[in-house]
């Protein structure tokens, strides 16, 4: 007996697809969205830093200005860890959606795109956390969000007609 395969949904969304059934982050998705910040920041005060540091080394550690260092990386550890607990707990939900008879182009992927409820309503989603967006123009897709302030952020969906939509439904 053969098994038919379908690969709209990539083996990555299928696992996504599994722990947001079960009103869960996926690992990936965790750490992507609790490290998000703290990695565009260290960029942005890395380079400065190191600048700095490499002219004030002998202060640094002989006038205790290490202090104000380990200040600011146990800060940041606490931050980190509330931002883990807060997304650790987050509520998500799922709709029904139509992605419509126009999609954005792959290229331009950093711009928000929208996807329509079953009510006719409109979602936009202005990030996403999804393993990959592969949408198809009219389609019928179960899609698992959050919410984020004004918006939604995409964490999986699965188009309806795939043979193994029953196990990725709540």
């Amino acid at each position: 007996m053969s098994t038919i395969i379908d690969a709209r949904v990539s083996p990555r969304m299928r696992q996504f697809l599994l722990a947001n059934k079960k009103n869960r982050l996926h690992p990936d998705q965790l750490r992507e969205v609790v490290l998000e910040p703290f990695v565009s920041l260290l960029v942005l005060i890395l380079v400065p830093a190191i600048i700095l540091l490499r002219s004030m080394l002998f202060t640094l550690f002989v006038g205790g200005l290490w202090m104000v260092g380990t200040v600011g990386i146990v800060y940041g550890l606490f931050r980190l860890y509330q931002r883990w607990l807060r997304y650790r707990r987050i509520k998500i939900f799922y709709a029904i959606c139509h992605s419509g008879a126009q999609l954005p182009p792959r290229w331009q992927f950093w711009k928000p795109f929208s996807l329509i409820t079953q009510s006719g309503s409109v979602m936009r989603f202005k990030r996403s956390l999804a393993a990959d967006k592969k949408l198809q123009i009219d389609q019928y897709y179960l899609v698992y969000y959050y919410k984020e302030h004004n918006h939604a952020v995409l964490l999986s969906f699965a188009p309806l007609d795939h043979p193994e939509i029953d196990l990725w439904k709540v």
